[in-house]
């Protein structure tokens, strides 16, 4: 059967890449020993900080809105400490997708939400190998925070047609969040929801030889 992909397209945390789900478990993994700010102002003054999953802010400058916002509970490098807690590693064997598509010839690209600091950490490099060594494989690398928009806004899955080349009926994609593969579907991707608490990696290959992506 000839394959009708021509590109397949990954959310990156809670399908490629294990990450919190909560500011809550953010703060945990930190190892921070206060207990987290509450009550109404705050969580106004949090909810009103500029977004950095837009571009509209940078990391470091959210870091000390936030620690103001706390009224001294944290401070900027308790803030930066619990966002990159938030990244927790690749989940197992995800290299092995990226095998199969090479295998078939097929394209494959990363569209996150994400901001400046995550997505500068999930590229980075120590001096042996990549921090996440499966997303050097991935030739599209697009991204909220430079692209200006979030999904399921449905600019964002257009950006992505225009950047890769490709059309929305040759496009499959993966995310864990399901408002997110309904935008998908809206704008003619096809698109399947990705368990998070599951094994993603059996998943995206059953799912890519349920649609004729690999044998």
């Amino acid at each position: 059967m000839l394959n009708r992909f021509d590109l397949v397209v990954f959310d990156i945390g809670g399908v490629l890449v294990k990450a919190v789900r909560s500011f809550e478990e953010a703060h945990e993994r930190a190892g921070l020993p206060f207990p987290l700010p509450s009550g109404p102002e705050f969580e106004a003054k949090r909810a009103a900080l500029p977004r950095r999953g837009t571009g509209a802010i940078d990391s470091e400058r959210y870091y000390m809105l936030f620690a103001d916002a706390s009224q001294g509970v944290y401070t900027a490098a308790d803030v930066r400490k619990i966002s990159e807690a938030s990244l927790i590693g690749e989940y197992p064997g995800i290299g092995s997708v990226f095998d199969a598509l090479k295998a078939v010839s097929v394209e494959s690209a990363v569209f996150a939400n994400t901001n400046d600091a995550h997505w500068a950490s999930l590229f980075a490099r120590t001096p042996d190998e990549p921090n996440f060594p499966t997303l050097t494989h991935i030739r599209h690398r697009l991204a909220s925070h430079i692209l200006g928009v979030e999904k399921p806004d449905s600019r964002a899955y257009h950006h992505v047609e225009r950047a890769t080349g490709h059309s929305a009926d040759r496009i499959l994609f993966f995310d864990d969040r399901q408002e997110n593969v309904e935008a998908a579907r809206a704008v003619g991707w096809t698109a399947e929801l990705i368990d998070y608490t599951g094994d993603t990696t059996a998943q995206i290959l059953a799912n890519l030889r349920l649609h004729g992506v690999v044998g």
